[in-house]
């Protein structure tokens, strides 16, 4: 998924940079320098509600992204949104459902961080509670610092972090561990 494509962005700014000119009367002529016109055009951030970012790999949906609101600062290289879900889906592992009532992300690597309290849930049940959590695109994988619960059936977790790689589910617990078994303690 590339939500920051950059070479639409310069398009944006081109027909953005020829529009003014054209309002302001400026001459396009053969000697004038669009690339520089556009490059110095600053646009202000954009306010979006009720946004929905796909992600695709070989041909299929394997990411979505909702969010109630976004600001994207196309110059800042950044999104940032409110109340977000975010859905991993791929066929072979099923779905993951993050939510969080905060998201960055980073336009040009896809990269993002959630915070607030972000909650994540698997088709088979196995639920996650987590301060914060960071995406990295390149790799799959999401990561949390901040102590996170894990409920399995009949197994509730606690650790300092934790790192799960989205496309085989795995899930490693960092820092100090803890489990209680069968509700028992």
């Amino acid at each position: 998924m590339q939500i920051g494509n950059t070479l639409q962005a310069v398009a944006v700014r081109l027909l953005s940079a020829i529009a003014c000119c054209a309002l302001l009367g400026c001459d396009l002529g053969r000697d004038a320098d669009l690339a520089a016109l556009a490059g110095d055009l600053s646009l202000p951030p954009a306010q979006l509600t009720g946004v929905v970012f796909e992600g695709y790999a070989a041909g299929a949906r394997d990411l979505l992204i909702s969010a109630a609101t976004a600001e994207v600062d196309s110059s800042g290289g950044v999104a940032r949104l409110e109340k977000v879900m975010i859905l991993f889906a791929q066929e072979e592992r099923g779905r993951t459902r993050i939510t969080a009532p905060h998201a960055e992300f980073r336009l040009d690597s896809d990269d993002f961080l959630l915070t607030g309290g972000v909650e994540g849930t698997t088709q088979d049940g196995d639920r996650f509670v987590t301060d914060e959590v960071r995406y990295e695109h390149e790799r799959r994988k999401l990561y949390s610092s901040s102590g996170v619960r894990v409920e399995r059936e009949n197994l509730k977790l606690k650790a300092d972090g934790m790192e799960l790689d989205v496309a085989t589910r795995s899930l490693k617990l960092t820092g100090r561990v803890q489990a209680n078994m069968n509700g028992g303690s």
